[in-house]
């Protein structure tokens, strides 16, 4: 049986089934309202899909603190890291686990070819 379907009321006939799905439906409704609103709040009222002319555009200026990012230490960079929760703290073991493409790609290559063939350079 689908779970998500196990959560419902047995269906007696009395629309109760029903009834639960459409407060389900709404609850998730209200939940996807909430998410947009917050979004909405979080730009700061301002419109992100607005279109923009070249000469607007060329007429922004930019909000980022440059003196702040040439001032910024290795240091600042790992405390920021750390204290992040959505960026979890690899051990060196676990970096070692990481491959680059060209790596992956070198290790396919290696497996696709048979003990019959020569590697090509």
């Amino acid at each position: 049986m689908d779970p998500s379907i196990a959560a419902l009321p047995v269906d007696d006939s009395s629309g109760s089934r029903t009834i639960f799905t459409l407060l389900l439906l709404t609850a998730i409704l209200v939940a996807q309202i909430g998410i947009f609103l917050s979004l909405k709040a979080k730009s700061n009222g301002k419109d992100m899909s607005k279109t923009y002319t070249l000469e607007e555009i060329r007429k922004m200026k930019g909000e980022t603190d440059i003196e702040r990012i040439k001032n910024t230490t290795e240091k600042d960079i790992m405390e920021q890291s750390i204290s992040d929760p959505d960026t979890p703290y690899l051990t060196d073991d676990e970096l070692k686990e990481f491959t680059t493409s060209k790596e992956r790609k070198k290790s396919d290559e290696h497996k696709k070819i048979q003990p019959t063939q020569k590697k090509r350079n």
